[in-house]
């Protein structure tokens, strides 16, 4: 943990934040929630990026202790950043070099971004008995697998991952069930023994499965698969899907053969020819050209276990009509005129080395039925944000008819880019736009008569707009000096936490009224607000404010402030929201309300109360038990926390405090020089023991009003 640290405070100097803070967080992340708050694709853990406060590989619950399972040096998005700063290391690790799993939990053990400019490179877990994942993929940067994938034993809480751009070509198993994953270069995959997973992912590839029965999938690319000995120790079968199943004559193990071209016996290889399935009878009418389309065509069920692309190749033409046969399999039958029956002709599949056997495609012509006519339809209406219903009587098959009189019915070819649709048989449909999207829409179906379809028609859709109201939110812990003067608040200052209601125009907003003051005046003036407490009023005060969009949208948010006392003291007051409330230099009184609250009275006798949801109480400065004492008025333990800044308790380690450095009894006393944070169950008072129980006296720094309890866990030191 100690390296970690070092190189976490190094990384500042170099120009690196926290996920959690800086000039930008993390995707997902809020601002200043240093804890249990992984962001978006958890990538808020010390195994993406070192600068994280939550430590290890945090979502996986492995265990972490002092010497063991934190990051052992910069992380994949560490180093992306790094070099975003100061370009690439081209010259570290050019040698072959092989990077073995740690086997396990011991002093040193973590984990580690690998970066190396070259060579050809092994990850490896030979001779291991334990089950492990080796995954040969960079880092994306982006998404679910931005800070990398993971390479470890199982139970073992440390391992590695690959920056970005690093290239590691061969993969090692043990003799456990091993999983491993190739990238896009050519790799040596060996499983070893063990019923072991090889993925291989791109590029031409060798999988080894080894001793055992394993699943060997070769992914894209030319990829062989090798067994050791002759071809006659073993047994090969195909199965559903193209799979093949080799299996060993002496030990009855089975390996799963899929996406693999090449299968090598000691020196012997074989190459697969496709398999074709029967296909038909295609149903055809009396005078009507038949359009198959690929998806439907002769080669929807073949199948070629080498993963070689089919091309549809013609035999024998038709007997009663014309043939197209394209090499995806779809084709164009015309039977000849006034012909209906059976008909047939005989393809095979060729994958561009081997061919499958001939297939026989049977051919249906129905006596003739006309299709129907279905005309243009729309533009219907819709609005922006608003659901559209449409009946029968206007629905699209209003305007179609068939010549048979055949009743027809409304099938959906395409359906809307920017929103969904329900479209019924009788032409009636219901339309619903994305939120706040304006413009213009369309789908496409066609008029079915139980056995032709019409023409496709497109159906078009105006969508208008409408504006959309802005969002207003209360702003809260605005202070105003002693003196009951006039008070500027900029626009900026209470807009900032505002919104326009239609994110893709995003709209200015601006400031068009004040009113309903509290214990004071308010003005608007240029744009800005102006406030003017009541003369000699001390305690909370308050205003409201309507902002406008500039399209006719408002909004009316309440600005809650707080007048200082003679001595510089304030009454801070949040929403039922999440708030962050600062006292001042004087005695404060901060209360959250509702919602998930930051309070820190900075100097001062200050009393805090956080009210409901997740509450943060913050020490942050220096602390003096006659003048600097906060009291805290309705802590809930294993809810709220107690946040304590490093540079002020300097003795505590960063993170959640450990059971060792925590003491609680009724005479408020260390009770070893392990102890720190040493709480009062009698009397409610913290106190901060810098030396445990040696010479150096606790400083009280807090009160816990009706002495509640209090658990190590409750505190998180920054």
């Amino acid at each position: 943990m100690g390296f970690s640290t070092i190189v976490h405070e190094l990384s500042h100097a170099v120009g690196l934040s926290h996920p959690h803070d800086g000039a930008q967080t993390f995707p997902g992340v809020e601002y200043g929630n240093a804890f249990r708050d992984y962001g978006d694709y958890a990538m808020n853990q010390q195994i993406w990026t070192n600068m994280s406060y939550n430590p290890g590989w945090t979502v996986e619950e492995l265990g972490i202790e002092l010497d063991y399972g934190y990051a052992s040096g910069l992380m994949a998005l560490d180093i992306a950043a790094l070099q975003k700063i100061y370009g690439v290391n081209t010259s570290t690790r050019t040698n072959a070099d092989v990077y073995q799993l740690p086997q396990y939990n011991a002093a040193g053990t973590g984990w580690v971004c690998i970066w190396d400019a070259g060579g050809e490179d092994t990850i490896g877990n030979a001779g291991s008995t334990k089950n492990s994942v080796i995954d040969l993929r960079d880092a994306d940067l982006v998404g679910p697998y931005a800070g990398g994938h993971v390479s470890w034993i199982s139970g073992v809480s440390g391992g590695y991952t690959i920056a970005n751009g690093v290239v590691i070509e061969n993969a090692v198993g043990g003799v456990g069930s091993d999983k491993i994953y190739g990238n896009e270069q050519d790799n040596r995959l060996d499983g070893d023994a063990g019923n072991d997973e090889i993925h291989a992912g791109e590029g031409n590839d060798i999988l080894i499965g080894g001793r055992g029965s394993n699943v060997l999938d070769g992914g894209d690319g030319q990829d062989r698969a090798i067994f050791a000995g002759l071809e006659s120790y073993y047994m090969i079968s195909g199965e559903a899907g193209g799979e093949q199943v080799v299996t060993n004559l002496a030990t009855g193990e089975t390996d799963y053969l899929s996406s693999i071209e090449i299968i090598q016996f000691g020196t012997q290889t074989f190459l697969n020819a496709p398999i074709a399935d029967t296909d038909g009878p295609y149903a055809g009418v009396e005078d009507v050209t038949l359009v198959v389309n690929a998806a439907n065509g002769v080669l929807a069920g073949d199948s070629d276990v080498d993963g070689d692309p089919l091309v549809a190749q013609l035999v024998t033409g038709p007997d009663h009509g014309t043939l197209m046969l394209n090499a995806d399999g779809s084709f164009v039958y015309t039977p000849v005129a006034n012909y209906n029956g059976r008909d047939s002709f005989v393809y095979q599949a060729f994958d561009g080395t081997l061919v499958s056997a001939p297939i026989t495609v049977s051919l249906n012509v129905d006596a003739g039925n006309d299709a129907p006519v279905a005309d243009d339809d729309g533009p219907y209406a819709a609005v922006e944000n608003v659901a559209l219903t449409v009946d029968a009587a206007k629905g699209v098959l209003a305007g179609d008819g068939d010549v048979d009189g055949d009743p027809l019915v409304a099938q959906l070819l395409t359906g809307p880019e920017h929103g969904t649709l329900m479209l019924y048989e009788d032409g009636s449909f219901i339309y619903t736009p994305v939120a706040n999207y304006n413009g213009s829409d369309s789908f496409t179906y066609y008029a079915f008569d139980g056995a032709r379809g019409s023409n496709a028609v497109e159906v078009s859709l105006n969508v208008g707009a409408v504006n959309g109201a802005p969002v207003a939110r209360d702003d809260v812990g605005l202070k105003i000096a002693p003196g009951w003067k006039t008070y500027k608040i900029a626009a900026a200052t209470l807009l900032y936490n505002d919104e326009d209601g239609d994110p893709e125009t995003q709209q200015s907003l601006s400031i068009v009224a004040v009113g309903n003051a509290k214990n004071g005046k308010v003005e608007l003036k240029g744009g800005d607000v102006y406030f003017t407490p009541k003369k000699g009023y001390v305690g909370p005060a308050s205003f409201t404010y309507t902002l406008y969009d500039g399209e006719g949208g408002t909004a009316t948010a309440t600005a809650k402030l707080a007048m200082a006392d003679k001595k510089g003291g304030y009454v801070l007051v949040g929403t039922q929201g999440d708030d962050d409330l600062f006292g001042g230099l004087a005695n404060d009184k901060l209360d959250g309300k509702g919602g998930d609250d930051w309070l820190s009275g900075d100097l001062g006798q200050d009393v805090l109360t956080g009210g409901g949801g997740t509450d943060y109480f913050a020490f942050v400065t220096k602390l003096d038990a006659k003048k600097n004492v906060d009291t805290i008025t309705d802590f809930k333990s294993g809810l709220d926390w107690i946040v304590l800044d490093k540079t002020i308790f300097k003795t505590l380690s960063k993170g959640v405090l450990s059971d060792a450095a925590f003491a609680a009894n009724s005479k408020g006393a260390a009770k070893d020089a392990s102890d720190r944070i040493v709480y009062n169950t009698k009397t409610g008072d913290l106190f901060y023991d810098a030396d445990g129980s040696g010479k150096g006296g606790a400083v009280l720094f807090a009160k816990i009003a009706g002495h509640g309890t209090v658990n190590a866990d409750d505190f998180f030191v920054l």
